[in-house]
């Protein structure tokens, strides 16, 4: 899924793909991932491979939605740069580095 948001996130010959897993493979998977999805500008806090393997739907489902807002995020940039121009989105951007 992060290898759709960005691809080549995550080199494919580093995933543990062979059946069946333990449970060492699976977590290694699983930090694989919380790691890419960080380096993607996903915020990820307090998700850990414990969580995600003991199946919390609420951990799961807010790492979905954080990996997916990625490719949605750029998206909508680029269809405010083609609509608005470059002027109005380095305005946003300044105004929003004077806040942070």
């Amino acid at each position: 899924m992060i290898n759709f948001a960005v691809p080549g996130t995550i080199e494919a010959k580093h995933i543990n793909i062979k059946k069946p897993l333990n449970v060492f493979q699976i977590k290694e998977n699983i930090s694989m991932a919380i790691k890419a999805a960080t380096q993607i500008g996903c915020v990820i806090v307090s998700i850990t491979p414990p969580l995600i393997m003991e199946k919390r739907e609420h951990i799961i489902l807010g790492m979905i939605w954080q990996v997916l807002k990625v490719p949605l995020n750029f998206i909508v940039s680029c269809f405010l740069k083609i609509s608005l121009g470059d002027d109005w989105l380095e305005s946003q951007l300044d105004e929003r580095a004077k806040h942070d």
